[in-house]
């Protein structure tokens, strides 16, 4: 899958430490839910449920 210009903004944002008040990057229709997974945050979209995986630097 190619990233799209949503995407990598909201990917950058998220790198930059602002992971608040996100907009989902696929459908556009709702903010993302941060939540811990596994390996770091998971950011969720209530709506598409299409989520982002967000490792921690160790």
């Amino acid at each position: 899958m190619s990233d799209s210009p949503e995407l990598r903004q909201v990917l950058d944002l998220i790198a930059a430490g602002r992971t608040s008040n996100l907009t989902c990057p696929f459908c556009q229709k709702d903010k993302l839910k941060k939540g811990w997974g596994d390996y770091g945050p998971v950011f969720t979209c209530p709506t598409c449920k299409r989520f982002i995986e967000a490792p921690m630097d160790e």
